[in-house]
């Protein structure tokens, strides 16, 4: 009679099981970038609606003269606002989710993007860097914004 031993069958049964937790181990490394990642865009994407809306000139809700939009950063979440010469407008908050926290570099009050294309708040060849990092692994993604109002693309 012909078959497999005991011996066979455990070494298979072994092989398959470090290729099962290695294959684990893995995706669950790419899940965490991604979820970093979709973070990062999540910042990115209100940055550069900050900036259009203070391109086109867009009051949300504040009265007097449109200086721009303020983008403030406070731990693990941030903020967008209207600012005008006479009150501000309602500001966004945004939460970040469990696990994340936000920071500038170097640390300033925030980035203030101006109407009518005039750039930032920023001194003259100054880029700030919005940093989004992963408090379970420590990993960071950096967005980058320049003193005429550029924004960086996520970049890890």
């Amino acid at each position: 009679m012909r078959g497999y031993t005991l011996i066979e069958l455990l070494i298979v049964i072994s092989i398959m099981g470090l290729i099962i937790v290695g294959g684990y181990a893995g995706f669950r490394d790419f899940s965490r970038r991604q979820a970093l990642t979709g973070q990062a865009r999540m910042v990115e994407a209100d940055l550069r609606q900050s900036q259009q809306k203070a391109l086109a000139g867009d009051k949300g809700g504040c009265s007097g003269v449109l200086a721009g939009y303020q983008f403030a950063v406070s731990g693990s979440s941030y903020s967008v606002t209207p600012v005008c010469s006479v009150a501000n407008g309602l500001a966004k908050d945004v939460p970040l989710s469990a696990g994340y926290t936000l920071a500038l570099a170097p640390p300033v009050s925030g980035i203030l993007f101006k109407v009518l294309g005039q750039g930032t708040n920023l001194a003259a060849g100054a880029v700030e860097q919005v940093i989004v990092t992963q408090t379970a692994t420590g990993k960071q993604t950096k967005i980058r914004v320049t003193a005429a109002g550029e924004i960086t693309n996520p970049v890890p």
